[in-house]
């Protein structure tokens, strides 16, 4: 039966009637696929492919869409790549001209560790905007801590890592250990309980107070990781009296944590190693101090014996009361901030320092003065060494080792 030549479309009507159809009928669309050939263009439209194993469709954001789009890509385009997985919400659009159908997209969310990342991009824009990462907010690491708290897992190889770099640098540090979960549901409140128990002592001065808190374990993925990613360890960071190092992962894994501690360190090893001086570089510090002060206190004995002659015995005897007793100060002073092993030396060198004062005492004029010797001055106070210096009928003042006499010359040999 012959057919005529109206019961035909044409491609035009025909594609117009399917637009009309698959655009009314897929008004609403929800796909996961993966992102392919992402191309964002110089007009400011964004084209690439969704697909998985079987199939793929074309999908387009438009310029004009992108202001209505979600938080999750405005801070997460960098997410949006080639291999991305994500979940999209848009319409069905078909384009008459070539009979292509697209996807146009309202709404695009990443899965997964993009969806996390997004996640963290937005607690760190909050967390910045309430200053809880300003350079103000940040304390003073101790210089020498003789204590240090860990909050980490006790059975994690992380703490084997940092106890061992702690004892060899400085064999006698206290070390207190606030353990704790470091990845799962329960990982935050645990971690934050370690931190505000460390933190309590350390208000109360008890003898589990610290004077530095390292906040660590080793490394893992994102989701492993993600307890230092959560708001409330963030706030408990912030609000630790106690300066804090984090040392989270490896050297390229950054947290939220890491933000709002006072330091961050690469990897927990890098967090003990900054927490702690080395026990040797201090010794060779306090033996360097002990040398100045040892050579600064003699040039000042040597400058005040040279001029004694110019200075009434009163004030000699002052100056040299003086030097001791500073030098002293300054030798309690190092003592007492250092361990056991450098106070050793501290007390060797202390012997040395009195045997340098006796020897000084022996040579006070004092001394000589006890052995049956006078100290004879002129009128100006100076002392008199040659019979060539005086005249007859000069007066001269004797010092004898108990009281003084004035004498008239009255001949010179």
């Amino acid at each position: 039966m012959a057919v005529g030549p109206d019961r035909y479309l044409s491609i035009s009507d025909f594609t117009r009637i399917l637009k009309s159809n698959l655009e009314s009928s897929f008004s609403t669309l929800f796909l996961r696929g993966e992102i392919s050939n992402f191309k964002p263009s110089s007009s400011g439209h964004i084209y690439f492919v969704l697909k998985d194993k079987g199939a793929s469709i074309k999908a387009i954001i438009f310029k004009g869409s992108l202001g209505a789009i979600s938080d999750s890509f405005k801070k997460g385009a960098n997410l949006f790549k080639d291999g991305s997985e994500v979940l999209v919400e848009g319409r069905l659009s078909l384009y008459e001209r070539n009979g292509d159908y697209s996807i146009i997209i309202s709404r695009i969310t990443p899965i997964g560790a993009g969806e996390l990342a997004v996640k963290f991009e937005l607690l760190k824009e909050k967390l910045s905007k309430e200053g809880l990462f300003d350079q103000s907010r940040k304390k003073t690491l101790p210089l020498y801590p003789v204590s240090v708290g860990i909050v980490t897992s006790p059975t994690g190889a992380a703490l084997q890592d940092m106890l061992n770099v702690l004892n060899r640098r400085f064999s006698s540090l206290k070390i207190t250990v606030f353990p704790t979960a470091v990845q799962g549901e329960e990982a935050k409140f645990e971690i934050v309980k370690a931190i505000e128990y460390a933190s309590y002592h350390y208000r109360k001065n008890t003898n589990l107070k610290v004077d530095i808190l390292i906040i660590s374990r080793g490394g893992g993925s994102i989701e492993d990781l993600w307890a230092f990613n959560e708001e409330i360890v963030a706030k408990a960071i912030s609000n630790c009296p106690i300066p804090t190092i984090t040392g989270i992962g490896h050297e390229i894994d950054f947290t939220i944590a890491d933000f709002v501690s006072d330091l961050r360190a690469p990897t927990p090893s890098a967090a003990a190693e900054i927490a702690v001086k080395n026990g040797s570089d201090l010794l060779n510090t306090i033996v360097s101090y002990k040398i100045r002060i040892e050579g600064s206190f003699n040039l000042i004995m040597e400058k005040y014996l040279n001029r004694y002659s110019l200075c009434t015995l009163d004030k000699l005897l002052f100056y040299f009361k003086r030097i001791y007793e500073n030098a002293l100060q300054d030798f309690s002073f190092i003592k007492e901030k250092n361990n056991n092993k450098i106070k050793e030396i501290l007390e060797l060198n202390e012997k040395k320092f009195h045997l340098l004062m006796q020897k000084l005492d022996n040579l006070s004029p004092l001394k000589i003065l006890q052995r049956g010797y006078s100290l004879v001055l002129d009128k100006d106070n100076k002392t008199i060494s040659d019979s060539a210096s005086v005249n007859t009928g000069d007066i001269l003042r004797i010092i004898l080792n108990k009281g003084k006499l004035e004498a008239e010359v009255t001949g010179v040999e």
